[in-house]
């Protein structure tokens, strides 16, 4: 069967080879390839010659300047999506102060973050003029202490261990490596 989208019956695909796009499925690129019907004007460019993007009449989302569709999460995403930048101007929401820290670059981080021993901000913002209370977490369990920023504050941990200078060292936080400090266990 030729066109029949679902078997190649000839054993040189020819009854599958240019044939028409399936309106109930597919969009016609300008190149005649087909792409998933709903995939034009979404800021995507899934036709090689870009015709899904071309001429919609209005962006479901953001339309740069020079035309260009943006969807929700190219906006205020921290890169330059439109060529005028104009996708990343000062009207972006800034970080939920709920559960976000802001950055000196701007940039959003886990509030929970801040001052942790670890540099999360790009420009390491995070981990400045952080005090000793906030620096320090204690969770005892047995004999066993968590202490964050223990590179730090050497003088504290050793009596912390009763003076005696036998800390065991042992890493427990995997997600960057420590900026100043970390997350140790003491035994």
């Amino acid at each position: 069967y030729v066109c029949d989208y679902e078997y190649l019956d000839c054993s040189n695909d020819w009854d599958e080879t240019d044939c028409p796009c399936r309106p109930d499925r597919e969009w016609t690129c300008a190149n005649g390839d087909c792409v998933q019907a709903g995939d034009d004007c979404d800021g995507y460019q899934d036709c090689r010659d870009n015709s899904d993007e071309s001429e919609c009449v209005t962006c479901r989302v953001f339309q740069c300047e020079d035309g260009k569709c943006l969807n929700k999460y190219q906006l205020c995403d921290g890169r330059d999506d439109c060529v005028g930048g104009e996708d990343e101007e000062p009207g972006c929401p800034k970080c939920d102060p709920r559960f976000q820290w802001t950055c000196e670059d701007l940039s959003c981080i886990l509030k929970s973050w801040v001052c942790d021993g670890y540099d999360d901000c790009p420009d390491g913002s995070d981990e400045k003029n952080c005090s000793l209370a906030d620096s320090l977490q204690f969770a005892s369990k047995a004999r066993e202490q968590t202490i964050l920023g223990a590179r730090k504050y050497s003088k504290l941990l050793s009596s912390v261990n009763g003076g005696n200078g036998n800390s065991k060292l042992n890493r427990t936080r995997s997600r960057k490596q420590p900026s100043k400090g970390g997350l140790y266990s003491f035994a």
